[in-house]
């Protein structure tokens, strides 16, 4: 018999028409009596009797997909910084939404990963973000194979990301949208807008800045996306808008505090459909301003370290699609082939009467 002590359980360890099963169940009867049935539904050539495994981890089993993720969130997620968690948790809530809590651990496969690929795609989103959300449910099965429930991690391919447009806004391109949340008397929302641009937060780092962290005409972004803080001089019309939100915020604790996003983001799209022109290609109402100051930094001409500590970018690679909008970046080679170029000197020879 092929059925191994390990940890509080005991293993099948088996290889039926080719392919290794490696149950684990609670006590060696249980592990026995699956072999016995597998074996003799193999040979028979009838389905192999359902593995209900279970794993004892801290007192609690693993079995099920919401198990599982319960236990990657304790365990592997909540150590890292509070931004990242949350994407990872949230991703890993969807995965394990889609497919059902109560879905039983070895019975997910390559095609429940590609079903849920399609429903991203149904939702719009784009090789990027599929690749992250799949890659929560790839940890959530990579933990299960490490506590020995399944022998393998589902295949599911990465898909190829492209690099992307940047969509921004040019020097004074947001000031017809300033204009028209002025005429509207979105004075909360001006006052957003302008913060936005003008430090290239993220949205959600917008909306959780508190007071204390806003001093000396600075601001001290802490948590970020990529788990680190940052500290970003603030503009001239940064710190006035700061001022204001100070005078009417109905957050005595966050200048953006009495912000909803979905609301912002509706308000936005209005004035972007009144506006018309290029107006109506932005995709990302609230996300174009952060893209907009990372442009504006890169055609200033300021360098792909700086910009990539500013906007708290996860490689410089990401900082590379910025850095391209810079005219700086191509007039160096121009003035390197100048320097290399040496002028001809033409010979004039006097014909000889």
């Amino acid at each position: 018999m092929s059925v191994n002590p390990r940890g509080k359980g005991f293993q099948v360890d088996v290889k039926l028409s080719g392919v290794r099963h490696r149950p684990f169940f609670e006590t060696e009867a249980k592990a026995k009596a699956w072999e016995a049935d597998a074996r003799h539904a193999d040979k028979m050539g009838r389905p192999l009797p359902e593995a209900t495994n279970a794993v004892v981890q801290g007192g609690g089993r693993i079995e099920t997909l919401g198990d599982l993720f319960d236990e990657v969130t304790k365990t592997r997620w909540s150590a890292k910084n509070a931004k990242a968690s949350s994407f990872l948790v949230r991703n890993g809530k969807l995965f394990t939404d889609f497919l059902g809590r109560a879905r039983l651990i070895t019975s997910i496969k390559s095609a429940d990963f590609y079903s849920y690929v399609d429903h991203c795609r149904s939702l719009g989103n784009e090789n990027a973000t599929i690749n992250r959300k799949v890659s929560a449910g790839r940890t959530m099965m990579r933990v299960a194979v490490q506590r020995e429930i399944i022998p393998g991690v589902p295949y599911c391919e990465k898909f190829r990301e492209s690099a992307g447009s940047v969509n921004y806004f040019e020097f004074g391109e947001e000031d017809p949208i300033l204009t028209h949340l002025k005429h509207r008397g979105l004075d909360q929302l001006y006052d957003l807008v302008i913060f936005l641009v003008d430090t290239g937060a993220r949205i959600e780092e917008a909306l959780t800045v508190d007071w204390k962290t806003i001093h000396g005409g600075r601001l001290r972004l802490e948590n970020r996306k990529n788990g680190s803080f940052g500290v970003i001089p603030l503009t001239k019309r940064a710190a006035l808008a700061l001022e204001r939100r100070r005078i009417h915020s109905t957050n005595v604790d966050r200048p953006f505090g009495d912000f909803k996003y979905k609301w912002a983001v509706a308000q936005l799209t209005k004035v972007y459909e009144h506006l018309g022109g290029r107006y109506l290609d932005v995709t990302q109402p609230l996300h174009v301003f952060r893209h907009s100051c990372a442009s504006r930094l890169a055609i200033a001409g300021i360098d792909a370290n700086r910009i990539k500590e500013w906007m708290d970018h996860s490689s410089l690679l990401v900082t590379q699609r910025y850095v391209k909008l810079s005219p700086k970046n191509l007039e160096v080679g121009a003035d390197a082939l100048d320097r290399m170029t040496t002028p001809v000197k033409l010979k004039v020879v006097k014909k000889r009467a």
